[in-house]
């Protein structure tokens, strides 16, 4: 069996909306819809404790973790934030 292969993300495990629109390249629209089809990996976070506003927030180890699995190779993800 081959060596693992370490990629090394500078982001960390979770981020937003608008930081994963600018990571992929895809318009912030697009990223919206993929969102509300439920296409890509989110939790809603409180804005904070006082507001009933959430924030949505996309799983990067997710979407890793996914590519990692279809490439068929052992792949080690290490984030960096």
């Amino acid at each position: 069996m081959s060596e693992p292969i370490s990629i090394t993300l500078k982001f960390g495990p979770w981020v937003t909306v608008e930081r994963y629109a600018e990571l992929s390249g895809l318009p912030l629209e697009t990223v919206k819809k993929y969102v509300k089809k439920g296409e890509l990996p989110v939790k809603k976070k409180p804005v904070s404790e006082k507001s009933s506003r959430t924030r949505t927030l996309i799983n990067m180890f997710d979407i890793s973790a996914g590519a990692a699995m279809e490439s068929k190779k052992r792949i080690n993800l290490i984030f960096e934030v």
